[in-house]
């Protein structure tokens, strides 16, 4: 192997080779060399010394070259430096122990891996460094200066999920993160936006913290709203009228004209039930105080989603435990067998067939409740259950097949409210997707608060309080998709380092692979 072709501009003098390494002896073929002060080249060697570098593998062996350097004086006689090493930043930089290659391999490394996990890949390699070696690496890296932003997208992080947040700001036109800021507070955006008037439009979702951020940092920039965000926020509002409605699902029974009904919800609370009521009461009274969600989490150690659950609740909630049996995906072929009056252990032999685990005596019961029915007529009635699920699916287009499909069809009859509601989500995709009009959304907002439905009315209310960025959202085509993305990226960056890395190395590792 000719070693020359790999370093030109080099002599190489002596090769040795191990099992464990490769040595190479070499000096530089160039005469003279710059001064590092004045930028002049000199000639006059002064002194010869040796330094020993690392290079990258050579077939899964370290490399170490052994430069016989060289020392120059300068001739410069207003140079502050009478006598300079030789550079060579075309291989390494000054001072360094490893050449230019081998430090972009590290460089990946810690900005792909965690710390420990780089520097176990690395000690694989042969080129052993340690984990605060390579957190250096990254502290290292400057960072270049952010080009003057047109478009933005901005969304929050969780620091700590619950209780702090940051937030990570994007160039939509250039399709990369520009800046993470520690706080998602007003005064900390705005201060940020400040500092770039080129903006012209932000993307941002339904949060009045950012868009006051953004009224008072950029008032000249178009604020738009995320689309996905308005699409979210329905479906939310349409979980909650089903739940509302439907509280134990629907139920119908089998026959030739099936009629799906709400399930009856008649039972006796129980003490346990009560006790609860009486507690989601009190967090509802606190609310109508006045107390923000965020503080009644803080003070009833509670999630936010659990909280916003009980402001919502009209009557107390019943638990409805569903008890299953491991034979139920098999209830329809043992009915058959049942018919064809197999023996009991016929049909454990032939649901061990078809991968039944479970003993004999564990199917028998089963069996003998099955047979009951049957002798009693009660299966030629069987009891469907349609999940809220399947409705919730089918109002937003997306068809469900056999009974359930007659059993919604049947229940748009006779419900008027539910009826609106699919008219009013599917006129909403046409304005969202197709029609691309807010004079239409305008006219949406109006029809929906006629339909009296509360959740719908809510939906309206929070449209009208964003009107202008919603108006905008119809009209330009920016979003806060690629900002989503950023934010799981940063959550795997963070689970990578096991949350424990400090804010500046954090965002050292996000914005610089997009550079």
């Amino acid at each position: 192997m000719d070693l020359q072709f790999f370093y030109p501009n080099w002599t190489v003098l002596h090769v040795s080779a191990s099992r464990d390494s490769f040595h190479l002896n070499m000096e530089s073929t160039h005469r003279g060399s710059r001064c590092p002060s004045c930028d002049h080249v000199s000639c006059r060697i002064h002194s010869r010394y040796w330094r020993t570098l690392k290079d990258t593998l050579l077939h899964s062996t370290p490399v170490f070259l052994h430069v016989r350097a060289r020392k120059f004086f300068c001739h410069q006689s207003d140079c502050p430096q009478q006598i300079f090493t030789e550079r060579h930043p075309d291989w390494w930089d000054a001072y360094d122990r490893k050449t230019l290659r081998l430090a972009a391999f590290f460089r990946h490394l810690s900005f792909s891996l965690s710390a420990e996990s780089a520097s176990s890949v690395s000690s694989w390699y042969g080129a052993t460094l340690s984990g605060d070696a390579f957190l250096y690496l990254i502290r290292k890296e400057q960072l270049p200066a952010i080009e003057g932003p047109r478009v933005i997208g901005l969304d929050d992080w969780a620091l700590k999920r619950g209780k702090r947040y940051g937030t990570v700001i994007c160039d939509l036109e250039r399709k990369r993160p520009i800046e993470l800021l520690e706080s998602r507070k007003e005064k900390v955006v705005s201060a940020w936006l400040k500092e770039h008037p080129s903006l012209q439009i932000t993307s941002r979702d339904g949060s009045m913290e950012y868009a006051k951020a953004l009224s008072k940092g950029a008032p000249q920039a178009i604020q738009v709203t995320d689309r996905w965000h308005l699409f979210h926020n329905l479906n939310k509002r349409t979980e909650q009228f089903l739940k509302r409605k439907f509280p134990l699902g629907i139920t119908w029974q089998e026959g030739a004209d099936p009629r799906p009904f709400p399930a009856p919800n008649q039972k006796a609370i129980t003490e346990r039930e009560a006790k609860k009521w009486q507690f989601i009461q009190l967090v509802q009274q606190q609310y109508q105080k006045g107390i923000r969600i965020a503080d009644l989490c803080r003070e009833f150690s509670l999630d936010r989603k659990t909280i916003s659950r009980y402001i919502q609740l009209e009557s107390p909630p019943h638990v409805e435990r569903k008890r299953t049996h491991s034979a139920d995906p098999y209830q329809s072929l043992i009915l058959s067998l049942i018919k064809q009056k197999a023996s009991k252990r016929r049909i454990f032999e032939v649901l061990q067939e078809m991968g039944f685990r479970k003993s004999f005596s564990t199917l028998k019961g089963y069996l003998l409740k099955l047979q009951k029915q049957d002798s009693n007529g009660e299966q030629k009635q069987r009891v469907f259950k349609l999940p809220r699920q399947k409705l919730y699916s089918y109002l937003w287009s997306k068809l469900p097949e056999g009974q359930e499909k007659q059993a919604i069809h049947r229940l748009l009859k006779e419900d008027a409210e539910l009826k609106k509601l699919q008219l009013l989500l599917d006129q909403f995709q046409q304005i969202m997707r197709v029609h691309r009009e807010p004079e239409a959304l305008a006219v949406w907002i109006e029809h929906a608060e006629q339909t009296g439905i509360k959740e719908l009315n809510q939906f309206s209310s929070y449209l009208r309080s964003d009107w202008q960025a919603v108006q905008n959202a119809l009209v330009h085509r920016w979003s806060n998709g690629l900002v989503e993305g950023h934010v799981n990226r940063i959550k795997v960056i963070k689970r990578q380092m096991y949350g424990r890395a400090k804010f500046d190395l954090l965002r050292l590792k996000v914005l610089y692979r997009s550079y």
